[in-house]
């Protein structure tokens, strides 16, 4: 199958529907295809905590998306651009749809550096990058009771605090020595560390993964220490 357009744009999120809501905003009117490896294109994905922990909906988080009213804006869902062909100003996705363009931007963002050890490619291990991903963890916290949150800065809390307000025992690993350590002085991540005890939550500071230990499905992690 081959599609053309004037605009084409790889990528659903947040830079492409910024992108994409400036240009409605400016009546831009050439012929534009966006391709969303995602079923939803554009949403906030700084909300995805909230959204993990049950806060928001799938709707407010894509907001006012007005954009997608418009007769020249189409979005392709669920697909993945597995070729440029720069020479023929065309792309080739995984379904096999060819589609050309006149104008290209990629707005991918970035993907998520998994530990450097082993056990990483087994089920249950899960990034929080996307909405796919956190209605895969809310499936496995009506599951599981025990969650291990890698990271202890910003989305690394917060998704350890959606969790924990889902009914799980989350334990936090973080290289550093305090909480948020970029963000924090000292103390202030010290009594962030405490305040989140309180809460339940536990803290693995100064520690990294040693491995991720499973058949197919993880069963439990053990600290560069040995601790698990």
């Amino acid at each position: 199958m081959h599609r053309d357009c004037e605009l084409l744009v790889i990528g659903g999120g947040m830079a492409a529907g910024r992108l994409m809501q400036q240009l409605h905003e400016h009546a831009y009117s050439k012929k534009t295809i966006v391709i969303s490896g995602e079923k939803h294109a554009g949403y906030n994905r700084v909300m995805l905590p909230g959204f993990l922990a049950g806060q928001y909906s799938v709707e407010q988080m894509c907001g006012q998306a007005d954009w997608q009213s418009r007769s020249n804006f189409t979005v392709l869902p669920g697909l993945t651009v597995t070729q440029i062909e720069q020479s023929s100003r065309s792309v080739l996705t995984d379904s096999g749809m060819q589609i050309g363009f006149t104008e290209l931007v990629i707005a991918t963002g970035s993907t998520v550096v998994r530990p450097q050890t082993t056990g990483t490619e087994l089920a249950g291990v899960v990034e929080l990058r996307n909405l796919n991903d956190a209605e895969q963890l809310q499936s496995m916290a009506a599951r599981g009771r025990h969650a291990v949150v890698v990271g202890g800065g910003l989305l690394g809390l917060e998704a350890a605090d959606a969790l924990l307000q889902l009914g799980m025992q989350v334990r936090v690993v973080h290289r550093g020595g305090q909480l948020m350590n970029r963000q924090l002085d000292q103390a202030a991540g010290e009594e962030l560390g405490r305040i989140l005890s309180h809460r339940g939550m536990h803290l693995s500071l100064g520690a990294q993964l040693g491995a991720i230990e499973g058949d197919r499905q993880v069963e439990s992690v053990v600290l560069d220490d040995g601790a698990s």
